[in-house]
């Protein structure tokens, strides 16, 4: 391997570490917006169902979980919540419906 080659491994190393870096920080930062979705979820409001279940599938404030997000996304629908009814309609449509 020249010394090239390895100066630009180096250098791909090094991003890729800084992008996972950036990822956990921003996760830190919106863990507390994940637990203020969380707990309206648990109190039954369908908005904070929704936004948990968008956390959960993207991984935002927590790791991602494809499953928990679809739970929450169905109870969200559930209670006639329009955002939530159109998103699974999309999954549905792209062939992604939730597998519970």
């Amino acid at each position: 391997m020249t010394s090239r080659s390895r100066l630009s491994k180096k250098k791909e190393e090094s991003e890729l570490e800084t992008e996972e870096n950036e990822k956990r920080l921003y996760n830190k930062l919106r863990y507390g917006e994940f637990r203020k979705f969380q707990k309206l979820a648990e109190e039954g409001d369908c908005c904070g169902q929704y936004m948990l279940a968008i956390m959960y599938t993207n991984g935002v404030g927590t790791k991602a979980d494809e499953k928990l997000g679809a739970e929450w996304m169905i109870k969200s629908a559930e209670q006639g919540f329009c955002q939530a009814r159109s998103t699974l309609a999309l999954y549905s449509m792209k062939g992604n419906a939730p597998n519970l």
